[in-house]
């Protein structure tokens, strides 16, 4: 949401120097924010965890299932999915157009990959861990002694 106010804040700003004759740079800086911000704001809208719009399908699966693990897992596959369309879209841009500008879309892609990989895993570490009580099982899982070294 901050992407998006920052675009209409840009925006207005753009408008504002084009009404008040300011300098072409000024206004195209202005044009250029509004214009970048937005288009974050649409990309992190996207239905993939770990992208916001992930965080949004990932409450709606929650509500509508009742199962917070499986709507987690879910957006973390929606992610991954979305992470690999990226990164096939960006080696096609680099074969077809036989330049370096689609490894940045690879790269982001790739980066969506790796952090949905995470989400996943923490869905599944809460889900196995989250319902055990470290004050009910001392002892269980781990022991550990504290030492302390001694002079001489």
């Amino acid at each position: 949401m901050t992407s998006l106010a920052a675009g209409l804040f840009f925006g207005t700003a753009t408008i504002a120097a084009t009404a008040l004759r300011a300098p072409t740079v000024v206004t195209a800086a202005f044009g250029w924010l509004a214009v970048i911000n937005v288009v974050l704001a649409v990309f992190n809208l996207l239905p993939g965890a770990p992208l916001d719009g992930g965080r949004v399908l990932r409450a709606l699966l929650w509500h509508r299932h009742g199962d917070r693990y499986k709507a987690a897992t879910s957006a973390a596959r929606a992610g991954h999915g979305l992470g690999m369309l990226l990164v096939f879209l960006g080696i096609a841009e680099v074969l077809f157009t036989a330049t370096l500008n689609g490894l940045w879309l690879a790269l982001l892609g790739w980066f969506l990959i790796s952090a949905s990989n995470a989400e996943a895993a923490t869905a599944r570490y809460h889900a196995l861990l989250g319902r055990i009580q470290v004050r009910t099982e001392p002892g269980k899982f781990c022991e550990f002694t504290l030492e302390f070294p001694t002079e001489g």
